[in-house]
């Protein structure tokens, strides 16, 4: 089953998706952050296999090669994919730590 719905806000976009897992995905041109809400998920890169769980999430490097692969079981699973472009900047500047001092 496939599902897709576009949502844009001042200019950001965020994309819902519902899909059967794909054979094999590489994005040349950006970072993946992968964060499991619900359910779970093994993903199988070049560099290794990683399960996910409710709580944990992991970073795909540019250019990896990857696919999904649900549990045995399957079930229904939520996941949140961030998509991270170079140059990505750091929030504090080198030293420096966030809350009040």
């Amino acid at each position: 089953m496939e599902y897709t719905e576009k949502i844009t806000w001042q200019g950001r976009s965020l994309v819902l998706k519902r899909s059967e897992p794909p054979t094999k995905v590489l994005d040349s041109q950006s970072g993946e952050v992968k964060l499991c809400h619900r359910g779970g998920m093994i993903w199988e890169t070049e560099l290794g296999t990683v399960t996910l769980r409710p709580g944990e999430m992991f970073l795909i490097p540019q250019g990896v090669a990857h696919r999904a692969v649900p549990p045995e079981g399957g079930g229904e699973n939520v996941l949140i994919e961030l998509k991270i472009r170079p140059p990505v900047r750091k929030v504090f500047p080198d030293g420096a730590r966030g809350g009040a001092a």
